[in-house]
């Protein structure tokens, strides 16, 4: 989201100077730096000579208009959880003059010189690094969690353990459970509208196609909810909805779902594949197997949901 919102200012050029001591930065930010269009990347590591890399320098600079540039440095990480969760220290400091500018890029430069375009085998081993590392830390993280922790809701672009954006997933998936409407709408994380392209912060209804398990394509709205999800609002066209895709209960209310929406996409701009799998399947399962390596897995009050 970052590297669009630089697109959007019509950002041409950006530097980015990425730490691994910590084998914090995901394998898969570097891969997406390493290909972003304007961007040089440049990565460092002092553990060789016994120390780590550690800075946290943020520098926006424009020539033309020395007032509209700043440096930002501080304690925190590019992260979601350090920008808009913890508690950082950091100073932000607008630049007022040419000469201000020069010692900023001086300042930039010299932290710059540290770093290394990488190589495709120093980064094969990062990555084989940093995942060993992720293991030992959500180890640590099932430790400290608490009761309170459990039963909040987990929003997986919240954590920073997202190595995939759902913008660039191939499938998305979530779990029926109470479907709403008599079993006909299904209900997302405002997260994972990116996934159909849909604004995370609501905009106007959309209606989307759908290949559904009979082949046939049907047309579905997506409409944004007071409650910051999107909803699906399905109908008979979809044959496990014909069906029913909760069971009937000998009270005669509706049970839990058993079923997991499985989308994924076609070669067709806003048309997507659309099947159900049981929550027993070893489908549902690979798939979940896939979104927990990649870091994307979260869970509403009531169901689990991600994408690969």
């Amino acid at each position: 989201m970052l590297l669009s919102s630089l697109a959007a200012e019509k950002i041409e050029r950006s530097y980015w100077l990425v730490g691994l001591d910590d084998a914090i930065t995901q394998p898969g930010a570097i891969e997406l730096l390493s290909q972003e269009a304007g961007a040089e990347l440049r990565v460092a590591t002092h553990h060789a000579v016994g120390f780590r890399f550690h800075p946290k320098v943020f520098q926006f600079g424009f020539d033309s208009n020395v007032r509209k540039s700043f440096l930002v440095v501080g304690s925190n990480n590019l992260t979601s959880a350090a920008m808009r969760g913890n508690a950082e220290a950091f100073v932000a400091m607008r630049l007022s003059s040419r000469s201000e500018a020069r010692s900023a890029r001086l300042f930039w430069n010299q932290l710059w010189e540290q770093g290394h375009p990488p190589t495709d085998i120093e980064l094969k081993n990062y990555s084989a690094k940093y995942h060993k590392a992720k293991q030992a830390r959500d180890s640590l993280e099932k430790i400290l969690k608490t009761k309170t922790d459990e039963d909040h809701v987990r929003e997986i672009l919240a954590s920073d353990e997202a190595e995939l954006d759902p913008a660039l997933a191939e499938t998305c998936w979530i779990e029926c459970g109470a479907v709403t409407a008599m079993g006909r709408e299904l209900e997302f994380k405002a997260e994972q509208g990116m996934f159909f392209n849909l604004n995370p912060s609501g905009e106007t209804a959309r209606v989307f196609e759908f290949r559904v398990s009979n082949g046939k394509i049907v047309n579905l709205r997506m409409k944004y909810q007071q409650n910051h999800m999107w909803r699906l609002q399905m109908n008979n066209d979809v044959p496990e909805v014909r069906v029913g895709l909760r069971p009937h209960m000998s009270d005669g209310s509706l049970g839990r779902s058993p079923f997991v929406a499985v989308f994924t996409r076609t070669d067709k701009v806003d048309t997507y594949n659309l099947r159900f799998v049981d929550l027993s399947s070893t489908a549902f399962k690979n798939l979940r197997d896939k979104s927990i390596r990649h870091g994307t897995i979260g869970h509403t009050s009531a169901r689990q949901y991600g994408w690969c």
